[in-house]
Order: structure tokens, then sequence, then C-alpha cells
């Protein structure tokens, strides 16, 4: 058992490393960010599904840390930074306002899961909630992130 979770935490930082190869800088820091929203998501996302049993504290703390970076993620895009390896696309420099509103939008609604969290002992009540904040992520993925080359 031991050996196998040192395994997968073995190849999760290795794949985390090539994600990132190159990356420098405040374009490292906002990829590990995004990794680790997307890590957060994932662990909500089995919950809420039933393949992993509900933990309200790992929820709320999930998505606690979803709402942390989410604050943080309009200083981790500076102008100029959408260099290789990054996937941003200029497009969130020339609508700032809209990449500005899908962040608050990332924040509030992960805010309001967290909250949420405490107050419940099933995922069922969750679910929506959830399914506002993946919209926030898809919609500002396919608005300012590239696909992957």
């Amino acid at each position: 058992m031991i050996i196998a979770a040192a395994c997968l935490t073995l190849i999760s930082i290795t794949s985390v490393a090539i994600a990132h190869k190159g990356a420098t800088g405040i374009v490292k820091v906002r990829m590990d960010a995004m990794k680790d929203i997307s890590t957060q998501m994932k662990l909500m996302k089995k919950m809420i599904r039933g393949k992993q049993p509900y933990d309200a504290v790992r929820f709320k703390n999930a998505a606690e840390t979803i709402a942390k970076h989410g604050l943080n993620i309009p200083k981790q895009f500076p102008k100029g930074s959408a260099h290789k390896p990054s996937r941003a696309k200029i497009g969130i420099w020339q609508d700032w306002e809209k990449f500005s509103d899908l962040t608050r939008n990332l924040t509030v609604n992960a805010k309001t899961l967290a909250e949420m969290a405490e107050a419940t002992s099933t995922p069922k009540s969750l679910r929506r909630t959830f399914g506002k904040l993946a919209k926030t992520c898809k919609a500002c993925h396919k608005t300012f992130r590239q696909k992957k080359r």
C-alpha cells in the first residue's frame, strides 16, 4: 500500500514537471496554481459522484483552496506573460473585465461550496453549486486558454 502511494505521488510529480517543462517565474506559479485547482476539483467531483466517500472537512478544504487561488489569479497574469509554455491567450488582456469576472465567480462559487460543505452531511445538496464552479472553469478555459499543443 505504501509503495503504491509512493508510486502515485512520483507519477503525479513527474506529470506536473513534464506539463510545466520550461516554466519559470509567474508562469510557473500560475501553472502550479491551476494544477492545484484541478486536483481539488477532481477530489470534490469524486465525492459528489459517490466514487469516494463524502468527507465534509476535505470537501470544504478543497473549496477553500480553490477560493484562495481565485483571489490570486488576476495577479498571476501580468501583461506580457503569455509566452510558452503558458497556454494563456492574448484575449485575457484584451477582455480583462470578462477574465476578472470569471475569476471573481470562481472565488464566490468556491467560497459558497466551502460554507455549504460545513452545513451538510451529504454531497447531494452541493451538486448545483459545484456545477456552477465547474462551468466557470470551463468558460474561462474555452475563452482564454489555448488547447494543448
